[in-house]
C-alpha cells in the first residue's frame, strides 16, 4: 500500500480559496488503487480510439529511450491524478 501525505502536509486552502468545489473534490479523492482503476479505466475506453504513444531518448540517445503514452481524460481525473494527495506529484 502506497502511504502518501497526510492533511497537514498536502492541505488546499489556497484552492479553496478560489475554488471551494475543486478543493471539496480533491480533498474527498480516493486512495491510490482508486485511482489506478480510474485511469485504467480512462485508457482501457481510449484504446483503439484516441491514444498517443512516442518515444524519445536523453539527448538522441534511443538505447534507453522514453516512453509517452496520451490518452483523455476527465477533468477531475487529470486534477485528482496531478493535485490529489493520492496522486502522481504528492509522492514526491
Amino acid at each position: 500500500m502506497m502511504l502518501g501525505p497526510r492533511e497537514n502536509d498536502w492541505g488546499f486552502q489556497e484552492i479553496a480559496a478560489a475554488c471551494p468545489e475543486r478543493a471539496s473534490t480533491l480533498v474527498d479523492a480516493g486512495p491510490p488503487d482508486a485511482l489506478i482503476e480510474a485511469l485504467d479505466d480512462a485508457l482501457g475506453k481510449a484504446l483503439g480510439q484516441d491514444v498517443r504513444v512516442g518515444f524519445d531518448g536523453i539527448n538522441n540517445d534511443l538505447s534507453a529511450p522514453r516512453v509517452t503514452i496520451q490518452f483523455p481524460v476527465s477533468v477531475e481525473l487529470y486534477d485528482w491524478f496531478f493535485s490529489g494527495r493520492t496522486g502522481y506529484r504528492a509522492q514526491y
